[in-house]
């Protein structure tokens, strides 16, 4: 009997000697490795089949809203990182190009051509929402 009590110890102890050692860490996210131009075309395709298709509200009145402060868009980038709720197509190519900014690995411009030959292949969208987005991601990455 004591051999199993001084087993069931040890195994507490043990448990309890890893736990406290393994909490201190903290994971390393290498944040080069969020986003590519892959799938940053894969998300600009999904976000604006997504705003195409949202229910447009016709003949209703708009809700009314608190107004908040105006804020500079240069503010509102830095402090937001991006623009999750961007409904606009230029809105969604901003934010696209704002992300393919933080890739270290490749110069934004050459994200942005990648993303723009991707899209110029991709089945999922009309020829005119293909050439206007195009547009837009071009006009984007110049600024």
């Amino acid at each position: 009997m004591n051999i199993a009590r001084y087993a069931a110890l040890l195994t507490v102890a043990t448990l309890v000697v890893a736990t406290v050692l393994g909490c201190n860490e903290k994971p390393t996210f290498d944040t080069a490795t969020q986003y590519s131009a892959e799938s940053l075309a894969k998300e600009l395709v999904l976000r604006v089949e997504k705003s195409a298709s949202a229910p447009k509200r016709q003949g209703k009145a708009a809700p009314q809203v608190k107004e908040e402060p105006k804020v500079s868009q240069e503010t509102a980038t830095k402090e937001a990182g991006h623009h999750a709720d961007a409904q606009s197509v230029d809105d969604i190519v901003a934010d696209i190009v704002w992300k393919a900014g933080t890739i270290k690995t490749a110069p934004k411009a050459e994200t942005v051509s990648k993303i723009v030959t991707l899209i110029s292949n991709e089945n999922g969208l009309k020829p005119g929402d293909k050439q206007e987005i195009t547009t837009k991601l071009e006009q984007q990455a110049a600024k």
